[in-house]
């Protein structure tokens, strides 16, 4: 049962990481308004200026690819040196408020200006993109993909999870997207303060006079992030059913084992007592030997508990360290689910009659 209390913490302490994991923006200040599937739209260009004047609507950008969605674009690049290999980074085609609307840090260099129409052959590249390319001073480095177009490095950002944390963050590219490119996502950054169910009827009367056509349909971005590891919940809440029961077992079995054993040892207690020995002296004594064995067994199972649960944490790409703390809980909570189970009988057995136990024998 060690293991499984050690392992159920781990699988509880990894869900907690992933609910106060930084990922390079806020969710919680994001929606994103979904066109229908079959669509064939290359903007929703007057329905996203109808909504950008709504009040609490801090920004919104039209994407061609989906955060927290398998929706996104590949470009592959000759790696240096080596014209045959392939370095294959993800691109997001996105206008000029994408920055600004998912709160992303610039670092380096500047954003698109919205202006400029040289932006369209220029990208923002994100940290692990400058890692992978091997650029000391990106800002102005051409970069060419595979089909022979160039883009010029204009700022750097901070990486953003884009998908699940089981994966790590993929190079990423971000430029402006031609037109040409269907709309996946239309997303809004919502101030904190305004009431969030008026401002989705506001936006779904926008989408009935300037949107088009088809239903209203959107997510929110904690939500969809959060639904990412609905699979990991149900598998900890069943894994920590198991681990209640094992543990309810495990005491029931002690509990056995504590009465067949004060029966065996009930001369030993009896001889001690006519020597003198108190109650307090007996217990000690008998359950000392208990809880010696407990503490041995855990150093044995601490090793396989270990293993097991660095097992499961490479599943993901960004996790939560095991700690020593949670293999000192599950010793304290072995040894005091012993104390539960043995003490009482113990106890018992070192305060009856001596002479009792004797004649008994």
């Amino acid at each position: 049962k060690r293991q499984l209390f050690i392992f159920t913490g781990v699988l509880y302490k990894q869900l907690r990481y992933i609910e106060s994991a930084d990922l390079g923006f806020t969710p919680e200040a994001n929606l994103a308004i979904v066109p229908p599937h079959d669509h064939h739209l290359y903007s929703c260009l007057p329905y996203v200026e109808a909504i950008r004047e709504l009040p609490g609507v801090e920004s919104v950008s039209e994407i061609c690819a989906g955060v927290f969605t398998a929706v996104f674009s590949q470009l592959e690049f000759p790696q240096a040196g080596n014209s045959e290999s392939y370095t294959t980074v993800q691109s997001f085609d996105v206008d000029a408020h994408f920055v600004k609307t998912y709160g992303i840090t610039i670092l380096e260099g500047r954003d698109f200006s919205g202006k400029l129409a040289s932006d369209s052959g220029r990208v923002l590249i994100n940290q692990t993109g400058i890692e992978t390319f091997g650029f000391d001073d990106p800002i102005g480095k051409v970069i060419t993909d595979s089909y022979g177009n160039q883009f010029e490095i204009m700022g750097v950002i901070s990486d953003f999870n884009i998908g699940s944390l089981h994966e790590k963050i993929p190079p990423l590219i971000i430029r402006i997207r031609p037109r040409e490119s269907r709309v996946c996502q239309v997303a809004v950054n919502v101030n904190e303060a305004v009431d969030v169910q008026e401002m989705i009827a506001s936006l779904s009367q926008k989408w009935d006079e300037f949107g088009p056509g088809g239903r209203f349909e959107y997510f929110f971005m904690d939500e969809r992030f959060n639904s990412l590891y609905e699979e990991d919940r149900r598998f900890a809440k069943t894994f920590g059913i198991f681990t209640l029961l094992a543990i309810v077992l495990a005491s029931l079995g002690l509990f056995g084992f504590s009465i067949f054993s004060s029966f065996q040892r009930l001369k030993e207690v009896g001889i001690r007592k006519a020597f003198g020995a108190s109650t307090n002296e007996i217990t000690r004594l008998i359950l000392k030997e208990y809880i010696l064995l407990v503490v041995i067994a855990n150093l044995i199972s601490w090793p396989l508990s270990w293993f097991f649960a660095q097992s499961w944490l490479h599943n993901y790409a960004y996790r939560t360290d095991i700690g020593v703390a949670l293999f000192l809980l599950a010793a304290v909570v072995a040894i005091l689910v012993l104390l539960l189970t043995i003490g009482y009988n113990t106890r018992t057995m070192a305060e009856s009659n001596p002479v009792i136990s004797l004649k008994y024998e």
